[in-house]
């Protein structure tokens, strides 16, 4: 099982570097070709087609994953249904669509809904084959096909961009990877579905899988309705400013969630009997975590004036803050990595979704009171949420796999100190760099190569322990690809 769970995460992390990689790059470029409002209308749009694609794909995925067996009548099963639940989804988002542009004030709302609801059909035909495949922990193939995929979408957003087709070229993008995403993982799983379905099988899947979806609304709550919050209070062009500085977060952590998370549901669900092991390999994968994701964040959100300038350019100056906010809010967020897929492999989606509830109603609610201040308030009250839903999961944890509340403080001391210090070491550097007129992105270089020794050698000193399973577990996943 480590073995599998080493080739799992390997693979896994080769295709999310691929895939968010080509997408980062593609949104750098995009980012300089179009303005702030083609930004916030996509962003909008898709709140609206991301909740609808959640009765599709999310529950059927997980249940696939979590069931001790499987069989093919599950299988053919959970396929028909979706695709059911598909059709019903496309024909509500149409319906959305016709009435967005009214009631948002944004008449090209309308038209972009009615594009990207094509997108549901293609999802809707390739969730259970995705769920098959992770459950094989076969994420070889996976990174083939959404590298393929990827490629492909952005190919085509930046032909569209190139040549001034504007918020289409987003458009186009999202699409475009719908249906290669859906055409290419056909290609590597090589299962198709029977006409086979069987109630008393829907009921046995049925059972877990609502939780999982009622936990995965709230999810979105928690994710996505801030787009909707921003578009409605402050506009889209405000709404244009919030996604860009929110898609270092994003890339971050959806590496993290998509490295980690996915591999270790697939793993934790194996140990789901043996609560011991699963405990040690929860707070394993929960230190590898830590320990590589909160310098990253630290470093972020010290240094993010400076890196939204370089990286998206100066019109997006005001983005900076909502990264550094959203940075901060990210450790906190850490957790859910590691914590959620341990509570689901127990089958305790029902705390997962307690959780979840919780962070969607204070960031909701915090988020809306703020929101006529402005979009730092805004975002500083929807982190809230985070902090008060992390605190809840770690209880979770604790009663139902004795995981004290100690055991957790140890995983992330070592980290934040170490990258606290490496943080005083870039502030101290700031100053002298102001004096050697340097390039900007000359000097950002001379801080990340400071801050990342400065991280390294406390790390070191505080921890070796950690820095020496760290290196095992990180020479287990290069031997065992």
């Amino acid at each position: 099982m480590k073995q599998k769970a080493s080739k799992g995460v390997f693979w896994s992390l080769a295709e999310n570097i691929g895939v968010l990689g080509i997408n980062f790059l593609a949104f750098l470029v995009l980012a300089r070709l179009l303005d702030k409002e083609a930004f916030g209308l996509v962003a909008l749009a898709m709140a609206y087609v991301l909740f609808l694609e959640l009765f599709v794909r999310t529950a059927a995925v997980e249940v696939i994953i979590q069931r001790k067996t499987l069989s093919d009548l599950h299988k053919n099963t959970a396929f028909w249904a979706t695709a059911s639940l598909g059709v019903v989804a496309l024909l509500l988002s149409l319906l959305i669509a016709s009435n967005a542009g009214t009631l948002s004030g944004e008449d090209q709302l309308e038209h972009i809904l009615y594009w990207l609801s094509l997108g549901i059909i293609p999802l809707s035909l390739s969730t259970v084959q995705n769920g098959i495949m992770v459950r094989e922990i076969r994420f070889k193939g996976l990174a083939a096909r959404r590298i393929i995929a990827s490629t492909s979408s952005v190919i085509v957003a930046l032909v569209f961009a190139l040549n001034g087709m504007g918020v289409w070229s987003l458009v186009a993008q999202l699409l475009t990877y719908r249906f290669a995403d859906f055409l290419a993982l056909y290609w590597v799983t090589k299962w198709f579905p029977k006409l086979h379905f069987s109630w008393s099988a829907f009921k046995d899947m049925s059972d877990y899988g609502w939780k999982v979806l009622a936990s995965n609304i709230a999810y979105f709550a928690g994710s996505q309705l801030d787009r909707v919050i921003i578009g409605h209070f402050l506009g889209v062009k405000t709404l244009g400013i919030y996604v860009v500085g929110q898609k270092l977060i994003e890339v971050i952590y959806m590496t993290l969630n998509g490295v980690v998370g996915r591999v270790a549901l697939t793993t934790f669900s194996r140990l789901q009997t043996d609560q011991e092991r699963l405990k040690q390999a929860c707070l394993s994968v929960g230190q590898l975590t830590t320990i590589t994701a909160v310098p990253v964040l630290m470093f972020l959100a010290v240094s993010a004036v400076d890196i939204i300038a370089a990286v998206f350019g100066d019109k997006w100056s005001d983005s900076a803050a909502v990264t550094q906010i959203l940075a901060i809010a990210a450790i906190a967020r850490i957790s859910f990595v590691f914590l959620m897929p341990a509570l689901k492999a127990k089958a305790m989606a029902g705390r997962v979704m307690t959780a979840i509830i919780l962070q969607a109603a204070l960031s909701v609610c915090f988020a809306i009171l703020l929101a006529p201040l402005g979009l730092v308030a805004m975002t500083i009250g929807w982190s809230v949420g985070y902090i008060a839903s992390t605190a809840m999961l770690i209880y979770f944890v604790g009663d139902r796999l004795s995981i004290n509340l100690t055991e957790l403080i140890r995983i992330f001391a070592a980290p934040l100190v170490s990258a606290f210090v490496g943080v005083l070491v870039v502030f101290f550097l700031s100053q002298q760099i102001l004096e050697w007129n340097l390039s900007m992105y000359v000097a950002m270089g001379i801080k990340l190569c400071a801050f990342i020794l400065a991280y390294l050698g406390s790390l070191a000193a505080i921890a070796p322990k950690t820095v020496k399973n760290a290196y095992t577990d990180i020479s287990s996943l290069l031997i065992n690809k």
